[in-house]
Order: C-alpha cells, then sequence, then structure tokens
C-alpha cells in the first residue's frame, strides 16, 4: 500500500485531487476552518481539521477568513484583526503514520505550511528514520518573512540531511523573493 499525506490541503485544486494519486491511501490535513468546511466533502480521502506539528494536543496558532498558520504573522496595524489567536488541535507525522499508515510500504509527503515546516519536521522523526519515506515537498524560501521563528533554509537542508534526504534544489539555487517547492528524497547508497 501506498500512502499520500496532503499537509495544508488548501482547496479542490491541490495535489490531493490529481490522478497521481488516485491508487494511494490519501490522507489530508488542514486546519484553516473555512478551507476545511469547503473541502470535507468532497476530498478522496481522510482529511483531519488539524496542523501537523512537532507536538500532538492543542496548540495555539493564527487564522484569518482563508488561513491559517502556526507561527505569529505580522500584524498590520492597518487591518487590525486580520489574524487572531485560536487554538488548534495538532498532531506529529510519526502519530499520523502510525495511525493511518504503519502498514504502507511507502510514504509520500506534500507540505504547504506557511513556515511550519521545520516544527513538522521535529515531529516527524521516526518515519524520517523508517526508509518508508520515498519523498517529502517543502515550500521554502531564502529571504524568510519577519516572522519570529520562521525557519532558515539551512535549518531544513541540515535536518534533511541528517536523515539522510537530498534536495532536488541545492540552497544556493533558491530564488532570492519567492518560495520553492523542494523535494527532498532518500540518498542513494553506493555498493
Amino acid at each position: 500500500m501506498k500512502t499520500f499525506f496532503d499537509i495544508g490541503v488548501g482547496g479542490v485544486n491541490n495535489e490531493a485531487f490529481t490522478k497521481t494519486y488516485e491508487d494511494f491511501q490519501i490522507i489530508g490535513l488542514e486546519p484553516c476552518n473555512s478551507k476545511y468546511g469547503r473541502i470535507k466533502n468532497i476530498f478522496p480521502g481522510v482529511l483531519l481539521n488539524m496542523a501537523a506539528s512537532d507536538v500532538d494536543g492543542v496548540i495555539y496558532g493564527w487564522e484569518r477568513h482563508d488561513a491559517f498558520q502556526l507561527l505569529e504573522p505580522d500584524i498590520n496595524p492597518i487591518r487590525p484583526g486580520y489574524y487572531h489567536q485560536v487554538q488548534k488541535t495538532s498532531i506529529t507525522l510519526d502519530t499520523l503514520w502510525d495511525t493511518y499508515a504503519k502498514d504502507s510500504d511507502e510514504i509520500h509527503v506534500w507540505a504547504d505550511i506557511e513556515g511550519s515546516e521545520l516544527m513538522m519536521l521535529h515531529g516527524a522523526t521516526r518515519l524520517l528514520s523508517s526508509g518508508k519515506l520515498k519523498w517529502i515537498l517543502l515550500e521554502i524560501t531564502k529571504t524568510t518573512p519577519n516572522i519570529k521563528d520562521w525557519p532558515k533554509p539551512k535549518q531544513i537542508y541540515t535536518l534533511m540531511n541528517k536523515y539522510g534526504f537530498v534536495p532536488n534544489v541545492a540552497m544556493e539555487e533558491l530564488p532570492d523573493n519567492h518560495y520553492k517547492n523542494v523535494i527532498f528524497t532518500p540518498k542513494r547508497s553506493v555498493s
């Protein structure tokens, strides 16, 4: 069995709805209440109204009408109340794997989670070490927003290297002013 974890689902035009994953068990996380409400009845798998994090339990995050993020956003004084703090249930990728995909032969992860990548990876240490993870896509930016705790690319690349994963885009090749989808795959062993 193959499993696709769609972390930060967003909407109906995302990866989980493509034919690429029609033979996969699909598990999605969408913490934003409005997005979750729009897709929960049409999602092609199990959809949970949770955030991926480094802990299982209740955490605080920031929500607006169409977005959720764990990291505290820049508060725009022109638009007070644009984001408001909310409690959200969080789950680690290790627990997600244990609960929904322990019998899977391979796991694929797509994560679009607004600066929470490093936090999520700290909650995926067993999955990263398991040999079951075939690839993980992370949205990375070289110029990190002015948000406390937003991970620097070096932190992510170093952690993924520690677990034996290599990127399809070198850190030096990341664009200066926008996000890049970077796919990390296991290093191939040399015989």
